[in-house]
């Protein structure tokens, strides 16, 4: 369990640096480019799934990364894709995703 903890942990953190790689040219540059939006949120998609599969495992050891938001996020972007705003999303990515990638920069995975 430990070692796949690890390498959820490993390819949350290479697909939230994408996204925030991909967003560098600005929030204009994001919300009118479509398929900028549509790699965002492939990689987005990735992000909070792993965060699904990962909170039960680390939330313990690592009580600053906000899993229930996360796994909120995973719910809406999977399910209620429709009513998700660009808008919405680049706010995500421009006031919380770079906190909560340096968060699971620093996270603990018992045994590793």
């Amino acid at each position: 369990m430990t070692t796949s903890a690890g390498l959820r942990l490993a390819h949350m953190v290479e697909s939230g640096q994408a996204v925030l790689e991909y967003a560098r040219e600005g929030r204009k540059a994001f919300l009118s480019d479509q398929r900028l939006q549509d790699a965002v949120m492939w990689r987005l998609s990735i992000f909070t799934e792993e965060a699904d599969k990962l909170w039960k495992v680390l939330a313990h050891d690592n009580p600053r990364v906000d899993w229930r938001e996360l796994t909120k996020l995973r719910q809406e972007y999977h399910h209620e894709y429709a009513r998700v705003r660009p808008e919405d999303v680049w706010e995500f990515i421009d006031l919380r995703l770079p906190t909560l990638v340096a968060k699971l920069r620093r996270a603990r995975v018992k045994g590793a």
